[in-house]
């Protein structure tokens, strides 16, 4: 057997010395003689575990040791991500990719544990045990460990919520009332709303990465929500994920997520003309305050100048025949909306404006060119063209 196989932990011995000299020398050893009346291959087997850990310099010398000693030797490259492996030793093996456990075949297994182990776990804790490890049976045998320390220090058997503690899992009703405060499944609530629930999850000890893992969770598996919110969800996540992976405040990345998780709108908006831009001025800044004192973000302001209307409008008892045109794109909830849409029915220095909730990516809804008058009226909007001067 030790001829035929070496086996490698390719996390501990991953440098280019290990596979010039230990790799390359097994490799190249002839084939041994199988002993009287058994049948073996004629070539070696090399097994390297965890090899998407191997440097890019390894691997790059492990390539041509496969095509040179490929007659005799054949290897075996366990790994975590096959991303991390170079295409050209990727493209010479081929792939298989293994599931994870059924939860059935977990729950059996755990129970067999148990019971050999003389660990007193009923059906639900057994249960929360492979809900927790999320299909790794190596992390539920890990936490079927600590529950038994703690079944040892207690004298009594362990609840289904307490496992889940034990594995640092976010309860499901903490994690329904941080998505209902965002508003993914319902109105949502104002910002003070959502930072109260952002600060009680960070000050209750959660792991944030756990959070965001539970909660793409909750959006994911949701029925009533539409693919597009899914995927505008998804890209939020991936974004907040990368943050928290470079270092980034956990706090403060929980709350610019659960706010850049509200619907996107845009905010289409014709002032009266006026020689001073001091009211121009101050009306986009109170419209950026109210969207930001319920919650909102603003994404992107535009101004497009002053511009003649296609046709003479009243307003305020008043008739006007151009405007200052500018363009707001902002995330809020429904009820802010209503509020914004109100405060401009009454705003004096408005003469019109629309409002159009987006369920695109920003980069694809904002119309190219530069503000001050020399961008495009026109911009897509879910695959439609809306022409705002029309």
């Amino acid at each position: 057997m030790k001829s035929r196989v070496l086996e490698l932990n390719a996390s501990d011995e991953r440098g280019i010395a290990v596979v010039r000299d230990k790799i390359k020398h097994f490799a190249k050893l002839a084939v041994s003689n199988p002993a009287p009346g058994q049948t073996c291959p004629p070539f070696k087997i090399i097994i390297l575990d965890e090899a998407d850990s191997m440097t890019q310099d390894a691997q790059g010398a492990l390539r041509r040791i496969m095509e040179q000693y490929s007659r005799i030797t054949r290897f075996c490259l366990i790994c975590n991500y096959v991303t991390r492996i170079i295409e050209p030793l990727a493209s010479r093996c081929s792939k298989f990719r293994f599931k994870p456990l059924d939860s059935a075949s977990a729950e059996a297994r755990l129970a067999f544990i148990a019971d050999a182990e003389r660990v007193p776990a009923d059906p639900a804790m057994i249960k929360a045990l492979v809900e927790s490890a999320d299909g790794d049976m190596r992390r539920a045998i890990t936490y079927l460990q600590s529950a038994a320390r703690l079944v040892g220090a207690r004298n009594a058997p362990l609840s289904a919520d307490a496992v889940a503690e034990l594995a640092g899992v976010v309860p499901k009703p903490v994690i329904e009332r941080l998505a209902h405060s965002i508003g993914v499944d319902g109105e949502g609530s104002s910002f003070d709303g959502i930072l109260a629930s952002v600060k009680s999850v960070v000050l209750e000890g959660y792991s944030c990465i756990q959070v965001l893992l539970q909660l793409h969770d909750f959006v994911v598996e949701h029925p009533l929500l539409p693919a597009a919110k899914k995927t505008r969800c998804a890209l939020r996540f991936g974004e907040t994920d990368k943050a928290l992976i470079d270092g980034g405040n956990e706090e403060l990345q929980l709350l610019s997520l659960c706010l850049a998780l509200q619907d996107l709108y845009e905010l289409f908006c014709v002032a009266i003309a006026q020689t001073e831009s001091a009211a121009l001025r101050d009306l986009v800044s109170s419209t950026s305050r109210l969207i930001f004192d319920h919650g909102g973000v603003v994404r992107n302001v535009q101004y497009w100048g002053k511009r003649t209307l296609p046709q003479r409008a009243r307003r305020h008892q008043q008739y006007h025949t151009a405007g200052d045109y500018w363009l707001m794109q902002f995330d809020t909830n429904a009820p802010t909306l209503k509020v914004l849409n109100d405060r401009l029915r009454q705003d004096p220095r408005v003469i019109k404006w629309n409002t159009l909730k987006l369920g695109e990516k920003l980069g694809e809804i904002v119309p190219p060119g530069v503000s001050g008058g020399t961008t495009s009226s026109k911009a897509t909007m879910g695959g439609r063209t809306v022409d705002y001067l029309g």
